[in-house]
């Protein structure tokens, strides 16, 4: 699903290249910071059944990391509103602890049974 949505949002970038500036997209922080949020969840709920996974969320961030660099410098500009990191960082905070307890919690779930 994750992967879908971003093969769909770097084609309509590219797709959107030859436009005017007007459709071009805007570089989202909080959807980014979402999307390391759920993959950093995928491998804490992962890494006890398959001891490669940080290897491969590993190659999986490095290869996203260049690829969104290189979109956001060619493609995208920059928000027409600031980002007020103070006001979601909190949230931000608040979903990766939620994240690591369920992802413990089925730890023990399943250590437990």
């Amino acid at each position: 699903n994750v992967l879908r949505d971003r093969i769909s949002y770097y084609l309509q970038v590219l797709w959107n290249t030859g436009k005017a500036s007007d459709s071009i997209l805007e570089f989202s922080i909080p959807r980014n910071s979402i999307h390391v949020i759920y993959n950093q969840t995928l491998l804490w709920a992962g890494i006890f059944f398959c001891p490669l996974l940080p290897l491969i969320i590993s190659i999986k961030f490095f290869i996203l990391f260049y690829l969104q660099k290189f979109t956001v410098m060619r493609n995208l500009r920059p928000i027409d509103r600031p980002w007020r990191a103070g006001q979601t960082q909190t949230l931000f905070y608040a979903l990766t602890l939620m994240s690591l307890i369920l992802s413990f919690a089925s730890y023990v779930f399943i250590i437990v049974r």
